[in-house]
């Protein structure tokens, strides 16, 4: 559901802004499962982000006993590997 280009500019995201894929069990919760979610603009910290997808119920994460309720690209998130590399952090 995220694409390359979605995670391309270090502190936006993709050229159209932030994007987030949101867990199966936080669109049931918080949105009712409703399909109009798709477009919708939420507040990430200090970023504002476009829910471009649901994931699938089965998926939780990619941690065991860590659910996951938002992803977004690692470009939007303030430590981020591209950005330390970028700058010859690591």
């Amino acid at each position: 559901m995220l694409t390359p280009a979605d995670d391309s500019i270090i502190g936006s995201g993709g050229p159209e802004g932030g994007v987030a894929v949101i867990s199966y069990g936080l669109w049931k919760r918080r949105f009712g499962m409703s399909t109009a979610v798709l477009g919708k603009k939420i507040q990430v910290g200090t970023n504002w982000v476009t829910i471009v997808g649901v994931a699938r119920p089965e998926f939780f994460g990619l941690q065991v006993g860590l659910p996951t309720d938002l992803t977004i690209p690692m470009m939007l998130t303030t430590k981020n590997l591209r950005s330390k590399a970028l700058c010859g952090s690591v």
